[in-house]
C-alpha cells in the first residue's frame, strides 16, 4: 500500500505546485486559505511562536526524533531473522538448521552427476 500511496500523493502534491492557478482556487472547501503574500499560516502568530525562544529547537528535535524512530523501525523490519532451530514432531525435538545444511550437502554430492 505504501509503494502505491507515496507515488500517488507525491503527483497529489506536485499539481498545486506547478499549476498556473493559484492554489487557493484549487483548495477543497474547509481548507485554509493562504494569505495575500502566498503563506499559508498566519505570518503574526508564527511571528509570535517563533519569538519563544524554544519553539525552532522544539520543532527540528521533534522532527528529528521522528525521523530517527522511523528510520529505526524501517531498518529493524527489513532485517531477516533466520530461524536457527526448527521444531520437530517429536515432542521437545529440535533440529539446527546448520546440521540440516551440513546433511543435505553431503547428500547432494554423493549423488552420481552432481
Amino acid at each position: 500500500m505504501l509503494t502505491i500511496a507515496g507515488p500517488v500523493l507525491t503527483l497529489a502534491g506536485c499539481r498545486p505546485a506547478t499549476a498556473r492557478t493559484p492554489a487557493a482556487a484549487q483548495l477543497p472547501t474547509g481548507c485554509p486559505v493562504p494569505a495575500t503574500d502566498g503563506a499559508l499560516p498566519d505570518r503574526g502568530r508564527l511571528a509570535a511562536l517563533r519569538a519563544r525562544g524554544w519553539w525552532t529547537p522544539a520543532v527540528l528535535a521533534a522532527g528529528v526524533l521522528v525521523t530517527l524512530l522511523l528510520t529505526r523501525r524501517l531498518l529493524s523490519r527489513l532485517r531477516v531473522r533466520s530461524a536457527s532451530r526448527l521444531p520437530l514432531t517429536v515432542p521437545g525435538g529440535t533440529l539446527h538448521t546448520r546440521t540440516l545444511e551440513q546433511a543435505l550437502t553431503e547428500r547432494t554430492t554423493s549423488l552420481d552427476g552432481a
